[in-house]
């Protein structure tokens, strides 16, 4: 009986090596000898089924050993790992069939990661070490909008969204505007968007440097690196308390598995506050050139910030990455249990941590505009509207209004003007999408060229 279970033990390990060597001489002669076969990274996936295989070795020991509690430790093992295994059919069968609506594991510690590989150079993407999230000069993409209509998008020689300016004015005073996609005018042509439209009813130039998916610490830093370096006499700076809470931390390291990408944030625990970035170089970003360029250098990326994780996170970011059970619960939790609150906005609804990070990025942007004129506005989303009209709370406004008197910057809320418009709100946005419609523009540019506080800032 001894020499059957040898003979058997040396079968499993002769067919382990031989698959072993087969995966090696296939990558060896494929070119390149990268470790990749078919997408999926075979050392990873031998070390997986040799630990598999190990340890149905010692669940077979623990079954045939004479020791009573050997073999109900065996047994227990073996039942929490079948209920494993049929949990996650079961969920992979949910998911796979779309039954309930949620995320799919990536695999990405698995396989290359070839779904971050994009047929098109990033428009925006993460092309500075210092922005971080910007566009590359003299580039142009058409995008179908959700409503139907084609939008064109085309960058200047310094990547902005804007027509061709020039460094020193030519033309008197200028405005340098800052924000995220609502300054960026992300719905609508540049002609429509209220910065043009206030430089036509001006004037004065109005440097346009938004862009989408940003908050406070990249104003700051597209400011500080880009933004002041043209002269100019003001700034107008837009911020949406509906998503300008939500920067990257270092406790979001762990989905840097899913997408690796190049964020700016700040270390609080740091005094003063430090400036620190997600990934150690731009060029490991998932939207970055050189990841375009050579996009089989992803992996190397994800593995790197695995390697920087901290044990119970290598354990989070391994589900994370490979379990549909996870993902299913995930996705019931989110549904069932994360429900929005009734008149949920932004404008009440912070925590003290956001505040701060909030608070922070918009001082250093006063500081680094020092000696120019500053505008703050803030804007809402529709829902911030509709929260406001039922319960009359708006908790930021004067949160936001001792900062910027602190440091002597004008500061209009927009929020009561949207909530004073005498047509429907919805008008006011593109519907499929939440961002200005071109009424909307219109509107944002008309409240600010009357408003007292705007004609201050082109007068002094």
């Amino acid at each position: 009986m001894a020499m059957k279970k040898k003979r058997a033990l040396l079968f499993y390990i002769g067919m382990y090596i031989l698959i072993y060597s087969i995966f090696i001489l296939y990558d060896y002669i494929k070119e390149p000898f990268d470790g990749i076969v078919a997408g999926w990274r075979y050392h990873r996936l031998m070390v997986v089924l040799l630990s598999v295989g190990l340890l149905l070795l010692l669940l077979v020991r623990g079954f045939t050993s004479r020791n009573i509690a050997k073999q109900n430790i065996a047994l227990s093992v073996s039942t929490l790992l079948f209920l494993f295994v049929l949990l996650e059919v079961v969920s992979w069968g949910v998911i796979k069939a779309g039954w309930f609506p949620t995320t799919q594991p990536k695999h990405h510690l698995l396989n290359d990661a070839r779904d971050l590989r994009f047929p098109r150079r990033p428009f925006w993407g993460d092309f500075d070490s210092d922005i971080a999230f910007w566009r590359l000069p003299q580039d142009t993409i058409t995008v179908k909008a959700c409503h139907g209509e084609n939008v064109f998008y085309k960058t200047n020689a310094y990547g902005a969204r804007d027509r061709e300016r020039t460094e020193k004015s030519t033309t008197g005073k200028r405005v340098v505007v800052m924000g995220d996609s609502f300054m960026e005018g992300f719905m609508v042509d540049t002609r429509q968007r209220a910065s043009d439209r206030l430089e036509q009813k001006t004037g004065r130039e109005h440097l346009n440097f938004g862009i989408l998916g940003t908050s406070p610490i990249n104003y700051y830093l597209t400011y500080k690196h880009l933004g002041s370096k043209f002269e100019h006499d003001a700034v107008v700076i837009g911020v949406l308390p509906a998503n300008d809470f939500e920067d990257y931390n270092e406790r979001g390291k762990v989905s840097l598995i899913q997408t690796p990408i190049y964020r700016p944030y700040w270390n609080l625990k740091a005094t003063p506050y430090q400036l620190k970035y997600s990934l150690d170089d731009v060029s490991l970003s998932a939207y970055s050139l050189e990841q375009y360029r050579n996009p089989g250098n992803i992996h190397h990326t994800i593995d790197h910030v695995f390697g920087e994780l901290s044990p119970v996170k290598k354990v989070h970011a391994v589900f994370m990455d490979n379990s549909y059970t996870y993902h299913l619960l995930k996705g019931v939790r989110m549904q069932q249990f994360i429900k929005p609150k009734k008149n949920y906005s932004r404008y009440n609804e912070h925590s003290e941590e956001e505040w701060k990070v909030f608070a922070h990025s918009l001082e250093k942007l006063f500081e680094a505009a020092a000696g120019k004129r500053v505008l703050l506005v803030m804007y809402p989303i529709l829902s911030d509207i509709k929260a406001y009209d039922a319960t009359k709370k708006n908790q930021l406004n004067d949160k936001v209004k001792a900062l910027c008197d602190r440091y002597q910057v004008s500061y209009i809320d927009l929020l009561p003007y949207f909530h004073a418009y005498e047509g429907d709100w919805q008008d006011l946005y593109v519907p499929c999408d939440g961002h200005w419609s071109e009424r909307g523009e219109k509107y944002v540019s008309e409240i600010l060229y009357n408003h007292p506080l705007y004609q201050k800032l082109l007068d002094e």
